[in-house]
């Protein structure tokens, strides 16, 4: 799928970029393209950002799904659809939370258990700082086909998860 495509993501978090960065360094699960922490349903991409990017680009854009206002992701897909330098826009919901995601992707009812952790915090930091971040998820019984498959409700219900196009 990657071919002579470039891909840039915008992502919501740290955990998001150690994910994805764990999936197309070590394994190659993922096409691959520069990660930028960047939560597009919070922050307004500016012009400035959009010109940094290379002609061309697929931007893929990893968001939760849990916060009910789409407005400034309506913006932000707006003007980079307007931008001469993408040449796609992929949406990767994930539904409700990347905790979410990794619970359903995994055989775990809790994600928090993946760390033995008590709280949501307390995880994400755990997450981040974990050095065998793929193998730990093997474990617990990862299945990266069950990530970002499933659409969003509500004011989400209208963009396409374009998940199933970022995996190899």
């Amino acid at each position: 799928m990657a071919g002579t495509n470039r891909y840039h993501y915008f992502v919501e978090g740290t955990c998001e970029q150690k994910l994805l960065t764990v999936l197309k360094e070590q394994k190659n699960l993922i096409v691959p393209g520069t990660i930028d922490v960047f939560n597009v349903t919070q922050k307004k991409i500016t012009d400035l950002k959009i010109r940094t990017l290379p002609y061309n680009i697929i931007a893929i854009l990893v968001f939760d799904t849990d916060k009910p206002n789409v407005d400034m992701l309506n913006a932000n897909l707006a003007k980079l659809k307007r931008s001469a330098q993408v040449k796609e826009i992929w949406c990767v919901l994930q539904v409700p939370n990347l905790e979410g995601e990794l619970q359903r992707s995994t055989a775990l009812k809790d994600i928090k258990k993946l760390f033995g952790c008590e709280g949501r915090e307390e995880f994400k930091e755990k997450f981040i700082k974990e050095r065998n971040l793929y193998k730990k998820l093997l474990d617990a019984g990862f299945r990266l086909e069950k990530m970002w498959s499933i659409d969003g409700d509500g004011d989400y219900g209208k963009i396409k998860n374009d998940g199933y196009r970022i995996k190899n």
